[in-house]
């Protein structure tokens, strides 16, 4: 006969650890502003604008300009400045390990 127990133990911390959208929300509080600072600085400068309008939000990170995807992703008149992109790809990577982390720490109630 086969021993579930070991499942059976990690089916109980998952119970226990909570709702996975509080652990979403804990991850989201701690990146979000950290990939806003890390766009607000590769954010390219004419005015500063673009820059200023990056804000960590609950959801993630937002640019208020509605101009920034055409900066992002050019145009047929301007080349793309992906800074939204490399600071995702600047950030992903600690952020991947703070969120296995995150869920770690609450599974080990």
């Amino acid at each position: 006969m086969a021993d579930f127990s070991q499942i059976e133990r990690f089916a109980q911390r998952l119970d226990q650890a909570g709702d996975i959208q509080e652990l979403e929300r804990e991850w989201i509080n701690e990146w979000a502003p950290k990939l806003a600072a890390d766009m607000k600085q590769r954010a390219p400068r004419r005015t500063g604008t673009l820059a200023e309008s990056i804000q960590p939000t609950d959801q993630g990170v937002e640019v208020g300009v509605d101009y920034g995807v055409y900066v992002a992703r050019g145009t047929s008149h301007m080349a793309p400045q992906p800074f939204d992109v490399q600071a995702i790809q600047s950030t992903l990577p600690r952020a991947a390990d703070g969120a296995a982390k995150l869920a770690i720490d609450k599974l080990r109630l």
